[in-house]
Order: C-alpha cells, then sequence, then structure tokens
C-alpha cells in the first residue's frame, strides 16, 4: 500500500479503519473504532482520519464524525485541500 509505505517513512502509523468509519456501508463495530481513536487521541497521539471526499461539509466526516469526537471531548479540525495554494 503506497500511503502506508509513504507515511512509515515520516514515521506515520497507518491504521485502515474503512470498514468501521468508512462512511459507504454499514460500519462494523463504530462505537469501538470511535473509542479507539479518541484513546489513541488522549494519549497524545495525533490522529488524522481521511476520506476521498473533497469537501468535509459533504462528507460522513463533518456528519457523523465530527459529532461523535466531538461528543467524547474531541476537537475536530478539518484540513481541505485547495488547488489555489499550489
Amino acid at each position: 500500500m503506497p500511503l502506508q509505505r509513504a507515511l512509515a517513512r515520516e514515521t506515520i502509523k497507518y491504521l485502515w479503519r474503512g470498514n468501521s468509519i468508512g462512511g459507504r456501508t454499514e460500519n462494523v463495530g463504530y462505537e469501538q473504532t470511535i473509542d479507539e481513536l479518541v484513546e489513541l487521541a488522549k494519549l497524545g497521539t495525533r490522529v488524522c482520519v481521511i476520506c476521498s471526499e473533497s469537501s468535509h461539509l459533504k462528507c460522513h466526516r463533518y456528519t457523523v464524525l465530527t459529532p461523535s469526537f466531538e461528543k467524547r471531548g474531541i476537537s475536530v479540525i478539518h484540513i481541505e485541500y485547495n488547488e489555489n495554494d499550489k
């Protein structure tokens, strides 16, 4: 997996949780996965959830994941790619 290898070179750990928080199908173990990511964040790990959707406003990251994280006391920052920033 190219993304995983590229991140590993930067000492960033990649955890795929698409079956749990992917947003396109039924998520298996959703609450447990959110709790896992919250625990990592509370331990000081920087957690990044990425998606193929260009705008977080059109994505489950905003409508589903953000409220789940905020309910557990985790603040969420959305980073978007802007082609004009090249």
